[in-house]
């Protein structure tokens, strides 16, 4: 377990500062896909609900690293915020036992941005913006905000811990594979 006194903003930001955002980036998007690809046999014996809100009938021709680099330049959020996304994509995953298919991991993605932005940031647009930049209509991204932020139980608070231990597994795996 890592131990209390190396957890804190100067620790996180030296790791920080050895990454470029592109690498981040591309962390988030391989794992993402790792995910989905994992996902491919439960999705084909599991119901689809086409009633979920994160559910789409059309699937994005973008890649999913495409899609976050876009996301990430244009709303102009820090690479904090972007962490963020990650640690709520996985929370919302494991909480909700979700099985994520390109079906709905776009929405999934500026669902949990939003909600990472509105919490983290100090300038935050519009959810117009945000809708236009991710190709929404404002209504969908402001009921999918409501209903990951519900569905999240109203809790965006990730400790210390658990944001040091995030930016340490992408900065290890990173440098692991060269």
């Amino acid at each position: 377990m890592i131990q209390e006194n190396i957890i804190n903003e100067k620790n996180v930001d030296k790791l920080l500062n050895l990454l470029t955002n592109e690498q981040i980036i591309s962390f988030i998007s391989n794992d993402i896909v790792q995910i989905l690809i994992e996902n491919k046999e439960k999705e084909k014996t599991n119901i689809i609900d086409e009633n979920d809100p994160l559910y789409s009938n059309k699937i994005p021709k973008i890649k999913i690293e495409d899609y976050i680099t876009r996301f990430f330049t244009f709303s102009k959020m820090e690479i904090s915020t972007l962490i963020l996304t990650y640690i709520y994509i996985k929370r919302f995953i494991k909480k909700e036992n979700y099985i994520i298919s390109f079906r709905n991991i776009f929405r999934l993605i500026m669902s949990c941005a939003i909600l990472a932005i509105k919490f983290n940031e100090n300038k935050v647009y519009k959810n117009s913006f945000y809708a236009k930049v991710g190709g929404f209509d404002v209504d969908v991204l402001n009921n999918l905000e409501y209903n990951i932020f519900s569905r999240l139980d109203f809790n965006l608070r990730v400790l210390d811990i658990e944001f040091y231990e995030n930016v340490s597994k992408i900065y290890e795996d990173i440098f692991d594979e060269g």
